[in-house]
């Protein structure tokens, strides 16, 4: 038996709402199977923020990425059909990213934004069990 196991280095999700956070979570899960704990709480954390900053900034669909940024650094982002927000309107969303990310931002473009954060995490160990590829979200419509 090959006891490799495929651990996917990167996704997509596209995020209808607040109600999809959970499916979402598992993904990230998935995706860092084999790192610490407190890794992956912190990867959580910076995914629920970026996610709820995008929803209620648009409250329309968002496509969330997630993927390796270097061997200790993932990067989470999602781009909106939005302005980017003020600083003062994100809350507690950007003291959470002022203490875990090593570094994030908003990046505009023509009419839409990019949200962004780098959150450091230690190289994954090999997982003691079977990592799952996906974990779906939601079909664009």
């Amino acid at each position: 038996m090959d006891d490799m196991v495929h651990r996917p280095d990167r996704f997509t999700s596209v995020v209808d709402g607040p109600s999809e956070l959970a499916a979402l979570r598992r993904r990230v899960r998935v995706m860092l199977a084999g790192v610490g704990e407190e890794h992956v709480v912190d990867a959580l954390l910076v995914t629920d923020e970026i996610a709820g900053i995008a929803w209620l900034s648009t409250r329309q669909p968002f496509t969330l990425r997630l993927g390796w940024a270097g061997a200790d650094t993932i990067r989470v982002d999602v781009t909106i059909a939005a302005e980017p927000p003020a600083r003062g309107e994100l809350g507690t969303s950007a003291q959470v990213l002022d203490e875990i990310a090593t570094r994030s931002g908003m990046t505009p473009r023509r009419g839409e934004t990019v949200l962004w954060a780098d959150v450091p995490v230690a190289a994954p160990a090999t997982p003691d069990g079977p990592a799952l590829d996906a974990v779906h979200v939601t079909e664009p419509a």
